[in-house]
């Protein structure tokens, strides 16, 4: 339940506010060359959104993590910041070109939280307390889905279009603490034939590993597993896109998905996901092919 304490906040310079419970909570933390995002959102009274890094990585819990929230709020008197700094908005949408305008290596942090009774608190500082944001990332994580409940072995996915720039495939694959990764593309400076790349030795391990906990989390927010077993097809369309897929679970079953220019429930999202992960492999096999 919530304190009698957190229910008035005071305002510097601006008299009291008087708040109910926190319905929306935004904050953006630069620090050591790293970014971190947290969201939570109220969506109804049984259920809470949050979202997690700038990859804007969702998953829903109960809404006691609004009154533990609060209570980070209440303990830390965050309320007393309002007005403070520069004021930016971190709404989603654009939370992108605002970690592309703060400098991480300087310490800063962005706050939006909202209250039932329509009180909003707005504030940005540089070289904050770092303890009630590391109580608020502890709190996240508590809540967070582990990846590995997820139980996925291997994904491949492979997408083709007209442009070459479209057509490629990764496979990447999890055995016990073992990492693999096969993929194929069009070279920018040499398209005349696929360039195929394999990754299996340890050094490239922690890069795969951080690609594999990604493409978990996009399959596990966007609702991919429902796509098992769909075939779409538009025989009218003159050009377009294609994509297969294939997932592996530990327990071996598996999932698998087809389409050409017919495509599964957010699709659009979890193919600009994919092709962000694929454009940072390709990214990192040509700064290795350069520095040779």
């Amino acid at each position: 339940m919530t304190s009698r304490n957190s229910n008035i906040i005071r305002r510097k310079a601006s008299g009291n506010i008087k708040a109910k419970k926190i319905v929306f909570f935004d904050a953006l933390y630069s620090y050591d060359d790293k970014l971190d995002y947290f969201q939570a959102k109220k969506i109804d009274e049984s259920r809470v959104e949050l979202t997690r890094g700038l990859d804007k990585h969702k998953t829903v819990v109960e809404p006691d993590f609004l009154i533990e929230l609060q209570k980070i709020v209440a303990r830390h008197d965050l309320a007393r910041y309002n007005g403070q700094g520069r004021i930016k908005s971190i709404l989603p949408d654009i939370v992108v070109d605002l970690a592309e305008a703060l400098d991480p290596t300087r310490e800063h942090v962005n706050v939006e939280f909202k209250y039932e009774s329509g009180n909003v608190i707005r504030f940005s500082r540089k070289n904050p307390a770092t303890e009630w944001i590391k109580e608020v990332r502890d709190l996240f994580e508590k809540d967070w889905p582990a990846v590995e409940e997820s139980k996925i072995r291997s994904i491949y996915y492979n997408h083709g279009g007209i442009r070459q720039s479209v057509i490629y495939s990764f496979d990447i694959r999890k055995e016990n603490r073992d990492y693999s990764l096969k993929a194929e593309f069009f070279d920018s400076n040499n398209s005349r034939s696929l360039t195929r790349i394999l990754w299996v030795e340890k050094e490239y391990s922690d890069i795969i590993a951080k690609l594999y906990d990604r493409l978990v989390r996009i399959v596990d927010d966007n609702g991919v597993r429902l796509w098992n077993g769909f075939a779409g097809s538009d025989n009218e369309a003159q050009d377009g896109y294609s994509f297969s897929l294939s997932i592996e679970f530990e327990d071996g079953s598996y999932l698998n998905a087809r389409g050409n220019n017919s495509f599964p429930p957010e699709f659009q999202v979890v193919s600009k996901e994919f092709h962000q992960i694929m454009t940072e492999i390709i990214d990192i096999h040509d700064k290795q092919k350069d520095s040779i």
